[in-house]
């Protein structure tokens, strides 16, 4: 983020800033007049938690995201902008009310990602893509988040080093669990994992959004027959009694087939090819500090046969 200098009077003239894009369920949301307040400052964006259903994420970097609204960072006013601060949503604009900001989003770029373009590959070779994103993110993470367990879940060559602990983990559970069944992980061990682990959004939930991605945007190809309705409900219901508002978001968009374009890249990348390893698998790890490799774990449970 930008160093402050200016102050802003309150009285003076608004600076205002047009958005560049913003996603599709934010744009929706922000068609209603509603308060809200800024509920968290990060390098990479500003948090605004409203009275409305949906938190939304202003965004100093240029991935586009359902519940993002992407500003233009080299005309990003220095403004001192902190947790608590007052917000208030009409017309399309974001007015931060002790900052004397507005941010404009009518005239934003509304995005939202396409269905899959291309028909998903043949299952030896989606196999043979999630290993070598395996390997490739197993050496980034250096055993943060969910990573540790991958060697295990992909029966890398050191998986047998693995101890009984680790066999045990809840997440291998869930996947040894989902193949003796032939199906889906069941609900309520889905559940119990939500808010599981540090963070903004914590690994359990990571990891929720990537199987919940995967089956709804891969359904066809995934889980042919088969109707998510119930599935999604009952694990959205849980994430708003047992998460983070964020994170609960999150999965709410995931069970809609919708995700950060770094986690529809890389998905999409697995089942059908698209894209370039050496840029969608970097670019997931680029979510959060753990929650890229985690979402990943999260795929793997969805796309094994």
């Amino acid at each position: 983020m930008s160093t402050i200098h200016p102050k802003f009077d309150q009285f003076s003239n608004p600076r205002h800033i047009e958005a560049t894009s913003i996603g599709s369920i934010a744009f929706e949301s922000l068609k209603s007049e509603m308060d809200g307040k800024i509920h968290g400052v990060t390098s990479r964006g500003i948090f605004i938690k409203t009275t409305g259903r949906w938190l939304h994420f202003l965004s100093f970097e240029p991935q586009y995201g359902p519940l993002t609204i992407n500003l233009p960072v080299t005309n990003l006013p220095e403004i001192p902008l902190h947790n608590g601060m007052r917000v208030r949503i009409a017309s399309g604009q974001i007015s931060v009310l002790e900052a004397n900001l507005v941010i404009r989003v009518n005239n934003a770029f509304v995005w939202q990602p396409g269905p899959p373009s291309s028909h998903p590959l043949p299952a030896a070779e989606r196999a043979a893509r999630i290993r070598l994103a395996g390997e490739k993110i197993i050496t980034s993470s250096q055993g943060n988040g969910l990573s540790s367990i991958l060697p295990y879940l992909l029966k890398l060559p050191d998986h047998k080093n693995f101890d009984i602990q680790e066999i045990t983990h809840p997440y291998i559970n869930i996947l040894h669990k989902q193949r003796y069944m032939g199906g889906l992980p069941s609900t309520a061990s889905i559940a119990g994992l939500l808010g599981s682990g540090p963070g903004l959004t914590p690994s359990g939930d990571d990891f929720t959004i990537g199987l919940l991605l995967a089956i709804n945007r891969w359904e066809t190809e995934l889980l042919p027959g088969h109707n998510l309705d119930l599935y999604n409900r009952k694990i959205v219901d849980a994430a708003y009694q047992k998460t983070t508002t964020l994170s609960a978001n999150l999965i709410e968009c995931a069970a809609q087939g919708l995700g950060d374009q770094r986690l529809i890249e890389a998905l999409d990348w697995l089942m059908s090819g698209t894209g370039q390893d050496n840029h969608v698998i970097d670019n997931l790890l680029t979510w959060g500090s753990s929650s890229g490799s985690d979402v990943f774990v999260g795929y793997v449970v969805a796309l094994s046969p």
